[in-house]
């Protein structure tokens, strides 16, 4: 997706209040993605709600400051925080917040979580659309996650991208087998947070793309926007 493309069709949509749902793997490029969204909207980090902000405190506060902070402090920062029996007090936290920044019509906001799956989001896109919210959702724009991202389609349909591909099934899903395992391993060199190779395979198995029930939501036709 062009970023002009992009910028054309919300200035042509003109939604009153934007949830930007950031869908992404471990690795992908999601941040790199945030970045661009925020200076495209002239928003700052306040504008985003993220699960992975309460392992990183200090490195979120610096940069909310205007503060430059390595990559290697902000790793070790959430290396030393995170707390796995922590995680649904955290999830928790995360939509409360979210709630008071619809509440208080924060605009846009990102949801800079995973978002792998729609059970995952469901809750955010619901409440913000309940509440006059155009909900649209984004994912990096890496080239390798750009070079991969079809085969996370197609692992859900082998036997359409084998026809398709003009290719067997058997053949189609040994294809897709083979370029996840290639992505998995990529995203594993590229991930800031030591995310094992056996768990990003695992984000990989539970993609599922955005359904239709978000593009009725988000009121979004735009291919590439909500897919």
């Amino acid at each position: 997706m062009q970023e002009k493309s992009f910028a054309n069709w919300i200035e042509n949509k003109n939604p009153t209040k934007l949830l930007i749902v950031m869908r992404a793997i471990s690795g992908s490029g999601k941040t790199s993605r945030v970045d661009e969204l925020l200076k495209q909207y002239g928003a700052t980090l306040k504008n985003v709600i993220s699960t992975d902000h309460y392992w990183i405190p200090n490195s979120l506060s610096k940069k909310i400051n205007g503060e430059i902070v390595s990559k290697e402090e902000e790793k070790q920062e959430y290396s030393n925080n995170f707390n796995l029996n922590a995680l649904g007090w955290a999830h928790k936290k995360t939509f409360e917040k979210f709630q008071t920044y619809v509440d208080a019509g924060v605009n846009p906001i990102i949801l800079d979580n995973m978002n792998l799956k729609w059970s995952e989001y469901k809750e955010y896109v619901e409440y913000a659309t309940a509440s006059g919210y155009s909900a649209i959702a984004q994912e990096p724009t890496s080239p390798w996650w750009t070079e991969h991202r079809k085969y996370l389609t197609a692992k859900l349909s082998p036997k359409k991208f084998a026809l398709e591909s003009k290719i067997k099934k058997a053949d189609a899903v040994k294809l897709i087998d083979s370029k996840l395992d290639n992505f998995a391993n990529i995203l594993h060199a590229k991930n800031q947070h030591g995310v094992s190779l056996d768990k990003i395979k695992e984000m990989i198995a539970s993609w599922q793309d955005v359904p239709e029930t978000v593009r009725t939501a988000a009121n979004a036709n735009y291919e590439g926007i909500v897919k």
